[in-house]
């Protein structure tokens, strides 16, 4: 049986302002380090960003942020693991 779905009733929330920007913009760097396309999620962070009037490159966390600045594919993997 559905459920009614408890979703935020404003845009401003943190399922957009937070997880967007230091969440999401995470990956089409991680992507692009190990050789992975991210479109889709390029895209969604698009979105979410233009909903948030926000510039594209607004709080981004980057490779360096996560200490894998340095790092190749295998080095991730085994950081990883």
């Amino acid at each position: 049986m559905l459920t009614t779905l408890k979703a935020p009733g404003q845009l401003g929330t943190r399922w957009l302002s937070e997880d967007v920007p230091y969440g999401l913009r995470a990956w089409p760097g991680l992507g692009d380090a190990v050789g992975v396309a991210t479109p889709v999620t390029d895209d969604v962070i698009t979105l979410g960003l233009a909903v948030l009037h926000e510039p594209l490159d607004t709080n981004r966390r980057t490779l360096a942020d996560m200490g894998l600045e340095e790092m190749d594919r295998e080095r991730m993997l085994r950081y990883a693991h």
